[in-house]
Formats: structure tokens, sequence, C-alpha cells
């Protein structure tokens, strides 16, 4: 077995859960395609599944990386987008954040869709209230109104240009855990870059798996 899969094989067989983002809320949501441009979003709007996590799972009151998944159901199968909250001097790096408001999210690598590299960001909408990192914030923001992003595509160069705004409106916690998966769960033809940093994160992913079953 490699050795990046070994690894995290090992750490989500220690944490008897995810190898990264081992602590989150699964919760329901809509997405609303603005102008999907290159992006096989679904016309309209649809239903998604979704999860907010914590990266590290430190305790509450903690500043942590945070995470969205959201699971968009189309045509060809689901497609798993997965985001990372960042600084805000780079889009590939991941960076703790004070609270779910507050920071940029990002798919971290960039696809290779339309002829380009393209990035996916999110960000809370302005008129979101300000909370904390905990979870138990985050399920207080989707209990209390909903917690809405927006969702953007951004080139190497030039502004973010958003294409669908996402609204979490119930928490799930009594429903299954579904494994968010990018690695399995694209379209045809839309893949992460560069291939050596796919790879590493299929064995990443499949590592995890493991560990977790």
């Amino acid at each position: 077995m490699p050795p990046l899969r070994t690894a995290f094989d090992a750490l989500a067989r220690l944490r008897d859960a995810r190898a990264f983002h081992p602590k989150g809320a699964r919760v329901d949501g809509e997405l609303t395609t603005l102008d999907a441009g290159p992006w096989p979003l679904p016309a309209g709007s649809a239903q998604v599944a979704a999860r907010l996590s914590k990266g590290a799972g430190v305790p509450d009151g903690f500043r942590d990386v945070l995470g969205l998944a959201v699971r968009v159901p189309l045509e060809t199968g689901p497609w798993d987008l997965t985001f990372s909250t960042i600084g805000s001097l780079t889009r590939i790096l991941p960076f703790p954040a004070r609270g779910w408001c507050d920071a940029s999210y990002s798919s971290l690598a960039p696809y290779r869709v339309g002829g380009q590299l393209r990035w996916l960001l999110a960000r809370a909408a302005r008129d979101q209230p300000k909370v904390d990192a905990s979870l138990r914030a985050a399920r207080r923001l989707v209990r209390g109104g909903g917690f809405e992003l927006v969702l953007s595509s951004a080139t190497a160069i030039g502004v973010p240009q958003p294409i669908a705004r996402l609204r979490l409106h119930t928490v799930c916690d009594d429903a299954g855990q579904p494994t968010f998966d990018p690695m399995l769960n694209h379209p045809p033809g839309v893949t992460l870059y560069p291939d050596w940093l796919t790879k590493a994160r299929e064995l990443a992913y499949a590592g995890s798996r493991a560990g977790r079953a």
C-alpha cells in the first residue's frame, strides 16, 4: 500500500472517523444556479446534501480550518464539491477561520474546465450573522434562517464571478453521514489539476475510507 494511503488509513483508524474533518454537521440545502458558464451545474434550483465540518476537529472556541462539502445531483450522477477556508493571500492553502461567515472557502486545487484552470470559491452572503467556528454555532446558523453562501468561479487572475447561491436550511443530525468524495464523484471531463495532486488526493481519500471501514 502506498505510504500516503497507509498514513491516512492509520489516522482514520485512530480517530474512528475521517482522517481530516472528522467532526461535522449534516445539513440539507438548495443550490440555485445564477450563471454556470462552463460549469455543469443544474439549471434553476436543486436540492443538495451538505456537511459543515472542522478540519482538525479541535475543541469549540478555537480556530480551525472549516470545511464545506456539497453533493450536487446531476444527470450523470452526484458531483461532490469540497471547500476549505483559506487566508487572504492564496487559494491553494487551507487556513484556520474565526467563524463560519468570516472567511472565504476554496476548492484548493483548480479544476480543468472550459479550456482553463478555474477554482471554485464560496463565501457567506453579506447579510449573514457573525458566529464562531464551533459546530454548535453552525447548527444554530442553519436553524436560525439558513446559512447562505455565494459560489464563484475564479481563474488565476481576474475577479471571481458568481455562479450560484447556496442556502443551507435544515440540520439533519439524525440522517446518515454520506461520504463526500470529489475524487469518486464528479462529472465526466471535469477534473482537478495538477494530475500528481489528483493522484495524491485519491490515495488520501482511499486511505481515509479504508480506515473508517
